[in-house]
């Protein structure tokens, strides 16, 4: 899409509705999360539940500045 974009005037209008559509449904993804879910979670947890669901997750690599982004970009600068 990003490509055509360039050149079409009906794909760039088409990837700006895409993009548009992605970014209202991240947003009420959030708004759901930070009004429905994070506040009932945090009314039922004790701190001793929290320590156990930590436990039960396992951790991720964080992804902004995680180690796939690290390797991604350093394939990125020898190309």
């Amino acid at each position: 899409m990003l490509e055509s974009s360039s050149s079409d005037p009906a794909s760039r209008d088409k990837l700006k509705r895409q993009l548009s559509e992605f970014l209202v449904g991240q947003r009420q993804h959030i708004y759901t999360e930070e009004v429905k879910v994070y506040p009932l979670v945090q009314s039922v947890l004790t701190k001793d539940g929290w320590m156990r669901l930590h436990k039960m997750v396992p951790v991720l690599d964080k992804p902004i500045f995680g180690r796939r982004t690290r390797e991604d970009f350093e394939l990125l600068e020898n190309v």
